[in-house]
């Protein structure tokens, strides 16, 4: 995997690239209920919601904390390069969290 958020990359003004984001295959509901569950430390359930969602940005970026919530790095740095994050040099599930938490609600 290339380590870039799924996405076609589309010449915009002044010859500047930029990418279409895929919008999100689950809920902004469905997204807060996967983040509640993380924050409760409650990977599997998490992982049944945004597992429906494998192009977003955040349901890709949800999907790497769940991995590392389930002690699996290999997979968690997988997700965050489909995310397009650069996977976090020590990382702290909580932190990831929280910013997440962060993230959607500014989306």
């Amino acid at each position: 995997m290339d380590g870039q958020a799924h996405g076609a990359w589309r010449k915009a003004g002044q010859g500047a690239l930029t990418r279409d984001v895929a919008p999100m295959a689950i809920s902004n509901d469905e997204l807060a209920g996967a983040v509640a569950h993380l924050e409760r430390g409650d990977w599997p359930a998490a992982h049944v919601i945004v597992q429906q969602d494998e192009d977003s940005p955040l349901a890709c970026w949800a999907h790497g904390i769940v991995h590392l919530l389930e002690g699996d790095t290999a997979n968690a740095r997988y997700w965050y390069g489909r995310a397009a994050r650069t996977f976090p040099l020590e990382p702290s599930p909580a932190d990831e969290i929280a910013a997440l938490r962060a993230a959607s609600q500014n989306d």
